[in-house]
């Protein structure tokens, strides 16, 4: 009984301290998009409407930030309210439409037509880059009608290695919309640097149920292998399998869903069948 207590005392601490070291990763990210909102929204200039690229990442290691990355610097630019942001749907829809990237997405040439289309004056390009010692942002605003340069920044970021970007303990804010209609409501999931996760939830017959096991991800895509299943903290029997589901970080927050591995794998972009989750403080 004792050997149980203190396994279970040295996975919370565990726990405890790759959260806190996650949290201080989160908050200097934080401070490194603030900063480069700052620095571009300070900028003299006439231009009211900009349109904001995703960042490019040659790296794929580094490819799982992209999302986060870009999204992060958005919304600090819209806490500032120096520029208005044109709809990035709108944005991909007219991309897609000239068949055209949403990174390094528009050549001088194209920048007077593109920005016609979307009503903007401005193009804020991303850049993510890596030096000797640490990671970079490097941001440049460009007058869309004249193509000069109106501000540049380069910003170090701490970034963890892409196998450790979604280690913590995610506290679940919303269940996905097709899993609300079975009944089941998510309300956490941890994921430890050992490869293993706990995902809690509660199911139709509003029973607490706890899946424990093994997971690996490559790019965005997670396999999920519960090994233990519990029902109201009782050990229940589970036949060992692989389940699948896509994850993502997006705005600081995740995104995430899990599938039977029989089925296709779902978008947990798609609002469907997303579920989202905050880093527990």
């Amino acid at each position: 009984m004792q050997l149980k207590v203190l396994r279970r005392l040295t996975l919370l601490w565990g726990l405890f301290v790759i959260t806190s070291i996650y949290s201080s990763s989160l908050q200097k990210q934080k401070e490194a998009f603030q900063k480069i909102a700052q620095h571009i929204s300070s900028t003299e200039t006439n231009i009211k409407n900009i349109v904001v690229g995703s960042i490019e990442i040659k790296d794929k290691k580094l490819q799982v930030y992209q999302d986060f990355i870009t999204e992060n610097i958005i919304a600090q630019l819209l806490k500032l309210k120096k520029f208005k942001l044109v709809d990035r749907n709108k944005l991909k829809k007219l991309l897609k439409e000239h068949e055209l990237n949403m990174t390094g997405f528009i050549d001088n040439n194209k920048l007077p037509q593109i920005g016609k289309l979307l009503a903007a004056q401005g193009v804020l390009f991303l850049k993510l880059v890596a030096t000797t010692n640490h990671y970079e942002i490097q941001a440049k605003l460009i007058d869309i009608e004249k193509g000069t340069i109106l501000a540049s920044i380069s910003q170090p970021i701490v970034l963890r290695k892409k196998s450790e970007a979604f280690i913590g303990v995610w506290q679940v804010e919303t269940t996905a919309p097709y899993l609300k209609k079975r009944k089941l409501s998510y309300s956490k999931l941890v994921l430890t640097k050992d490869k293993k996760f706990e995902l809690h939830l509660t199911n139709s017959a509003d029973r607490m149920v706890t899946f424990k096991g093994r997971y690996r991800i490559k790019s965005n895509e997670v396999d999920f292998r519960a090994m233990k299943l519990f029902i109201d903290d009782r050990p229940t029997y589970i036949n060992p399998r692989w389940q699948r589901g896509t994850i993502y970080l997006v705005a600081g927050k995740l995104y995430f869903n899990i599938v039977d591995f029989g089925r296709k794998r779902l978008d947990a972009k798609n609002i469907e069948y997303r579920n989202t989750a905050v880093l527990e403080e």
